[in-house]
């Protein structure tokens, strides 16, 4: 079983940080560590701000097991075009990529969950939970070169 990235989508730049923080507030939810979920917002000047539960390296810098903050500058970031031809040579699915971009316009939002390989997160009460937020949800999954060149980092 692969990772999976899940990335909900809002039209209003309030949403995904409204979001988030009624995620940290829920108790005995089914979501993952709320080191692996965040919220990223982008303004009308398009700069990005990302909310999470910890400080992020910077993009393909990460120390140690630092998937979720790869995975954010992989979507997010200022990634090397060698870098992402290499992830999607390695079955990373760039049309994933490419339409959460297109839908995260200026002064929206987005949510990011990623669902590491082995958890036991129960992905219908999840997907059960997020369908209460009117958001548009996209998902996708790491193969494990894919994440284990999210995990290594990369030379900016």
């Amino acid at each position: 079983m692969y990772s999976s990235l899940i990335v909900m989508t809002f039209g209003r730049e309030e949403e995904a940080p409204r979001v988030y923080e009624t995620l940290q507030r829920m108790r005995g939810s089914p979501l993952p560590s709320l080191e692996d979920v965040a919220a990223v917002t982008k303004d009308s000047h398009r700069r990005l701000t990302v909310t999470q539960k910890r400080e992020l390296p910077p993009p393909g810098q990460a120390q140690g097991d630092d998937l979720f903050s790869s995975a954010i500058a992989l979507l997010f970031g200022e990634l090397p075009d060698q870098t992402l031809q290499t992830l999607v040579e390695d079955g990373f699915d760039d049309y994933f990529r490419q339409k959460v971009l297109e839908t995260l316009g200026d002064n929206c939002s987005a949510l990011l969950i990623l669902i590491r390989r082995g958890s036991q997160v129960d992905r219908g009460r999840l997907f059960g939970i997020l369908s209460l937020f009117n958001g548009q949800v996209f998902e996708t999954t790491l193969p494990p070169k894919v994440e284990a060149t999210l995990t290594e980092g990369w030379e900016a």
